[in-house]
């Protein structure tokens, strides 16, 4: 039960992985996405002014709350990876909403403060809390909505069949399978990747072919 449970779990951060990608293909800042890369545990979104996105997928049964962010904040300055300019997101099915709100709101009360050092938070990961921010998702959210996101990319109508072939393609080639190997994927490797899946769409369709 527990490989069927962290099975579970790494396909909810392939999907968070591809999901979060599409969104920021848009983005001319954004550069690439990395793949449990050295010294991080998920993935990591990267801009061209070194700033990265920090991203860790949490899909468990229980909310994610006080001493499991205190574990994450650990583990990742422990490694230390972590520069000025990153920030922290925590993606989950479930989250403490007390916690969330604390976390928004501790640079501007002292009493916040305090309450995450009662609960074992040193000086230390206290300065990390304005970096963090959490997306709490139904674990299904990212596996539909890539969907949806790949079909604005392509920017014409496509059967539903022909956009999960791609999007399968590329979430377990590019996404599930490259988080084995820590593998690097850029923004200009899958708007390729589209331009190239548009022109194949395109010369194989009776309606481009006629126009």
């Amino acid at each position: 039960k527990s490989g069927q449970y962290n099975y579970k779990g790494v396909n909810a951060q392939a999907w968070a992985a591809m999901s979060l990608f599409l969104q920021y293909l848009r983005d001319q800042k954004f550069s690439s996405i990395q793949l449990e890369a050295a010294n991080f545990e998920d993935f990591n979104l990267v801009f061209d002014d070194g700033k990265k996105v920090i991203c860790e997928s949490k899909d468990r049964k229980e909310k994610f709350s006080y001493p499991h962010l205190k574990s994450l904040l650990e583990n990742i300055s422990g490694k230390g990876a972590l520069s000025d300019k990153d920030e922290i997101l925590v993606i989950c099915s479930k989250a403490n909403t007390e916690l969330i709100s604390d976390v928004r709101n501790v640079k501007y009360f002292d009493q916040l403060q305090k309450k995450f050092a009662k609960k074992g938070y040193s000086v230390k990961l206290l300065s990390l809390l304005s970096k963090v921010q959490f997306w709490v998702v139904p674990s299904s959210f990212n596996s539909e909505v890539i969907y949806s996101l790949f079909a604005e990319l392509i920017n014409f109508w496509l059967p539903p069949e022909d956009i999960k072939r791609f999007v399968d393609t590329v979430l377990i080639q590019k996404i599930y399978k490259g988080s084995a190997i820590g593998a690097t994927y850029s923004r200009s490797d899958i708007l390729k990747e589209i331009e190239g899946f548009k022109k194949e769409i395109q010369k194989g369709s009776d309606y481009f072919n006629l126009k």
